[in-house]
This record gives C-alpha cells, structure tokens and sequence, in this order.
C-alpha cells in the first residue's frame, strides 16, 4: 500500500506529463553584448511537502520538462538553478495576488540577476486539488545585459492530508 508521502511524490513525478502542453519550446535568449554566457536553468531535485505547505511548481515548456522553480506560499524564498548552482532568492515585490502568498508577478534579485515570474493561474482556484498553472515566464536579467526568457507552466499543490 502506497503512503500518503509517497503518493505525494508520485503526483509530482508525473505532473510535467499531465500538464505538458502540445508545444514544446525551448528558452529563448537574447544575445548579450558582451561575451558573457546566459543564465541558463536546469532542473531542480525531487521536494517532498510537509503537512500543511503549499508550494509552486513551474517546469519549463521544452522536451524533458524540468522543474526549475518552486516557492512555498508561507514565506519570501524561491529556489532555483542558475548556472548548476542552486539558488535561493529573496522575493523584492509581489503584484497581483491570487491568494495569501500566491502571485501572478513576483521579482526577485540574486546574485547580479534579476529574476522575474509571473504566471496565468486557471481561473478555478481549488486549493484541495491544486491550482494549475497553464503558462508563465519566467525572465532572467543579468547586470551586464544578457537575458533568458523561459516559457513555464505548473501548479500550486498543497499537502493537507491528515
């Protein structure tokens, strides 16, 4: 019999597959002035919810879907990889909020980049079953001008099992 963290990490084994779209983009960049590389993101390892948290999840709309930001709606932090380092950052502001600690713009500054997400969640908004999010972006701004602009799409899962 499967336990209820276990079904947890199932759900989010195959979410990329539910939610995959029939497009599949890559992130599109734009070139830098200088010779300096972009920001690129790779996936992010397996996360396992605590009872009670909530967290989006946004994979990015290419061909092996990896998962390359989540945030939990109880505090400021986001983690990411830039560049195969992991990433925590801060959030700067918050626009458009969709419910307490979920919303559709968010900012953050790490590192010498400025990371911008904002998403369309659907417009039926079920917290027990989760809130998907069919598209977003996801932009990333270095100082000396490179950017990556990366097409995402995910979901707001809580675990509120008993």
């Amino acid at each position: 019999m499967i336990n209820k963290k276990q079904r947890f990490m199932v759900l989010f084994a195959v979410m990329p597959l539910l939610l995959s779209s029939c497009a599949e983009l890559g992130a599109m960049s734009e070139p830098s002035n200088n010779s300096n590389a972009v920001p690129v993101l790779n996936s992010l390892p397996a996360l396992t919810m605590e009872k009670g948290e909530c967290i989006t999840f946004l994979w990015a709309e290419q061909t092996n879907r990896p998962l390359i930001y989540t945030q939990n709606m109880n505090g400021d932090e986001a983690t990411l990889l830039i560049d195969n380092k992991p990433v925590s950052a801060t959030r700067t502001s918050a626009d458009e909020n969709v419910i307490a600690g979920f919303y559709r713009k968010q900012m953050y500054v790490v590192d010498g980049k400025t990371i911008e997400v904002r998403i369309n969640p659907d417009p039926v908004r079920n917290i027990y079953e989760g809130i998907k999010i069919p598209n977003g972006v996801i932009t990333i701004e270095s100082t000396d001008g490179g950017r990556s602009i990366i097409p995402v799409s995910g979901m707001l899962g809580c675990n509120l099992e008993n």
